[in-house]
């Protein structure tokens, strides 16, 4: 916690809250993930956190590794939590 500033465990909660969507605004407002492709010259290092946290197997990493990681539109439920995972921000929440 140290590293990052933090002083106590209640400057953490709720952090990933604003990026998190209930059930019932996913269904309403029709929300996708998208991968921003450059962004101030930086681009995805491919840590795979967002790949790991998918509860859907909907973002994968090709075998290229110079190619971007894939997001399966089709299997994206638009949770966000991809997004609230992801350390260079490089994924956001976008209406279909």
């Amino acid at each position: 916690m140290q590293a990052h500033s933090i002083k106590s465990i209640e400057e953490i909660r709720g952090r990933a809250l604003p990026e998190l969507y209930s059930f019932e605004e996913i269904k309403r407002d029709m929300k996708q993930v998208k991968l921003i492709k450059e962004q101030n010259g930086a681009s995805c290092t491919k840590c795979r956190k967002c790949i790991d946290c998918c509860l859907h197997n909907a973002i994968s990493s090709p075998e290229d590794p110079e190619a971007p990681i894939q997001i399966h539109e089709s299997l994206c439920d638009g949770c966000g939590l991809c997004v609230s995972v992801c350390p260079e921000r490089k994924l956001i929440l976008c209406r279909l």
